[in-house]
Parts: C-alpha cells; structure tokens; sequence
C-alpha cells in the first residue's frame, strides 16, 4: 500500500493561482486543477468545499505571495517617485513578452468573475493594498515637495490604481514592451513629477 501524499498548502495554491489566473475562473475546469495539483478532484474539494473557495484562496494567495511583496518593495525605496515608477515598470520588465498574464485580480474583473461578494472582498482587498501602497509614497513625494503640484494623496493613489489597471489590461492584450513603457513614462509625466 503506497503512502498518502502530503498535502503542502503553498505548493497546492501556487499552481492553482497559477492555472485560475492563466485560464479564468469559468475557463479553468476540475481537470486543470487536478492535473496543476496532482491531487484527484475528492481531495481537492473535501479540502477546499468548491471552485469558488479554492478560487478565493488563490486570490489570497496571489495578494500575500505577490502583490504585497511588490507593495513592499515599492515601499522600502528611498526615492517615492521612482518607487512607483519601479512598481509598473518591473510588473513587465522582468518578464518574457509572450508570458505576460497582465494581473491576477484586474484579470478577474474582466473575466467577469466577480459574481459573489467572497470573490469581489478578495479582489477589493488586494486593489486596495496598492492603493495604499502608492498613497504613503505620494505622502512622502508631498512632503519633500518632490511634486511639481500639490497632489491630495488619497485621489491621486486611486489615479494611479487606475493607471496600473490599464497598464495590466494592455500587458495581457498587446504583450507589446515599448507601449507598456509608453503608459507607464505618460502616467508619471500626469502625476506632475518635477524635474
């Protein structure tokens, strides 16, 4: 009689992030996830209930492993302002055109996946950690006057989610580097930084 197999939560959860954010909720099937896994469907789904928690979780994952590791980075950065730049540009720059997936979350809402309140807190959740993210960097921006206008933190960092939305919808679309750049040097030049 063989062994059970362990059951290691981060791996399970990075491959399903892996699949749910290539594929999409609806597109993402049992079979996907049994074979990124290499559990069978039974213990999948005794361990996470259904679909959608385990595409929650996956969101979660998605948000502790990456995006607050990007928010981190981007805090810890001397310079506000190239702190910010750095977050868009090493969202694309890093990364081979062809595997570009552009954002896990803003991938969700375009997938039409926010169809219960669980998914929507989630994908809210990590939207609103950028958004905090790029508001304590406008703080500091302001409070250097490295700003060439007087900016209110909390409007402009919702601008700059925005703009970062944008930016992932045309990673995803074009793979296109030079464009990615272009948005992301034209939303630095709106943010008013001085020279």
């Amino acid at each position: 009689m063989g062994r059970p197999k362990l059951f290691n939560e981060p791996q399970i959860l990075n491959a399903t992030m892996s699949v749910f954010w290539k594929k999409g909720f609806e597109a993402t099937s049992s079979k996907d996830l049994c074979y990124a896994t290499q559990l069978n469907p039974g213990s999948i789904y005794h361990r996470y209930d259904n679909k959608e928690a385990l595409f929650c979780l996956s969101l979660q994952y998605y948000i502790d492993t990456i995006v607050s590791v990007r928010v981190a980075d981007m805090l810890s950065r001397d310079n506000p302002l190239e702190a910010i730049e750095h977050f868009f540009s090493s969202a694309y720059e890093s990364v081979p055109a062809k595997d570009l997936m552009g954002c896990f979350l803003t991938n969700t809402v375009l997938d039409g996946c926010i169809h219960s309140d669980k998914v929507s807190n989630v994908v809210k959740h990590g939207f609103g950690k950028i958004e905090s993210g790029f508001k304590e960097q406008l703080i500091v921006a302001l409070e250097r006057s490295e700003l060439s206008v007087n900016r209110e933190p909390k409007a402009t960092a919702v601008y700059l989610l925005a703009c970062f939305q944008g930016l992932m919808i045309n990673s995803r679309l074009t793979k296109n580097k030079k464009r990615l750049r272009t948005i992301t040097g034209q939303t630095m030049l709106a943010l008013g930084a001085s020279t």
